[in-house]
This record gives C-alpha cells, sequence and structure tokens, in this order.
C-alpha cells in the first residue's frame, strides 16, 4: 500500500476540520444565535431577535419583516375563516417532514404548548410572498431546517382567500396570518407520515 507524505496528510487533515467546523456552523440550533446576528444557513441568510422567551427568525430577503399590514379597505374589520381559510394539514406535514422524530420527542418534553409559528405574508390573493418563524428561546431546531421548511412552504399553496372579499382588500400593502404549529402535534403527524411510509 502507498504511503501518504505528510504534506498530502496534512492538507487532507485540514480540509476535514475545515468541513466539519463548515457543517457544525450550519447546524447551529436556534438557541446559540445571538440577538441582532445574521446568520447563513443553507443558501439565505437570517436575522435574529431574541426576547426573554421568544425568537423571531426572518430571511434577510424579506421586504414586509418591519412594515405593519395595511388594509384600507377594512375600516377595521378583522376577516377570519371562512373568509380566510389556513391549509394546517398541509403546512403540519412540511414542517414534520424537515423536523427529526428525535427532535420534535425532545422539544415536547416538559411542556404542550411549545411550538413554531409561521409568519405568512401574502397578496391579497393568498399567493405567499415571504415566510417569517417565531418560537420559543430554547429551540434545537437549527436555521438549515428552517429553509428548507421555508422553501417547501414558498412553492404550496397555504392560503385561500374567498372571492367576495377581494374588493375589500384592493389597496392592502400585504396580508400576515401567524398560525402556530404545537411540537406535541407535530410528532403526531410525523408518526404517522412515518408509519404510511411503504
Amino acid at each position: 500500500m502507498k504511503k501518504i507524505n505528510s504534506n498530502t496528510k496534512c492538507l487532507l487533515i485540514t480540509a476535514t476540520l475545515v468541513l466539519m467546523q463548515l457543517l457544525g456552523f450550519a447546524q447551529t440550533k436556534l438557541t446559540d444565535l445571538k440577538d441582532g446576528s445574521i446568520n447563513k444557513a443553507l443558501n439565505y441568510s437570517y436575522q435574529i431577535k431574541k426576547t426573554i422567551k421568544y425568537i423571531e427568525i426572518d430571511n434577510i430577503n424579506n421586504k414586509f419583516t418591519n412594515i405593519k399590514p395595511n388594509s384600507p379597505g377594512l375600516y377595521g374589520q378583522v376577516l377570519t375563516k371562512p373568509d380566510i381559510v389556513i391549509d394546517m394539514e398541509k403546512i403540519s406535514k412540511i414542517c414534520a417532514k424537515h423536523i427529526s422524530t428525535k427532535q420534535l420527542e425532545i422539544l415536547t418534553v416538559g411542556t404542550k404548548y411549545t411550538g413554531l409559528r409561521i409568519i405568512i405574508r401574502t397578496d391579497i390573493y393568498g399567493n405567499t410572498l415571504e415566510i417569517g418563524f417565531f418560537t420559543e428561546q430554547n429551540s434545537i431546531l437549527t436555521l438549515n431546517q428552517l429553509e428548507k421548511i421555508e422553501n417547501e412552504l414558498m412553492t404550496t399553496k397555504l392560503i385561500s382567500m374567498k372571492p367576495e372579499i377581494l374588493p375589500l382588500l384592493e389597496g392592502s400593502n400585504f396580508w400576515q396570518i401567524r398560525p402556530k404549529f404545537y411540537y406535541e402535534d407535530l410528532l403526531k403527524v410525523k408518526v404517522e407520515m412515518e408509519a404510511s411510509k411503504p
């Protein structure tokens, strides 16, 4: 067997360490991210905002993060079901697909009210414009997982607006809908998905 010279060996060790460091950084848990920091995931960078208990995560390419939704045609009315319908089942499956069973089991320990809030910003027709996330500050999810969830949500029809309400929504800059998905429920969805695999 051919011997590897010392220069090649050093190069291989260095390359392995750099790769391990890059993979480790990309998999940093949300709980370890600093307030106000911008962190790279797979392809996008995310802005982190923390409070005592919670963390908000937004793609830095999002345009409406710090803008208030405005619908002048509503005159203070609040629209709910059946005017606006959120496909909770579809969103649950997308979230469960990208979060491991082990993570969901850990996230459900202690309290049943922990979960992932998806911030969906849409146009008046319910087309998704951008996605943000909000969860407990001690979350063990990673930015890579959130990016995968975001990418899939962006290409999926999540919100349906009743055609009759469209005239009321004219002139809206965007709509913001914030459904919460409890980790306990996502674990059940994950188990069902795994059981239904061939």
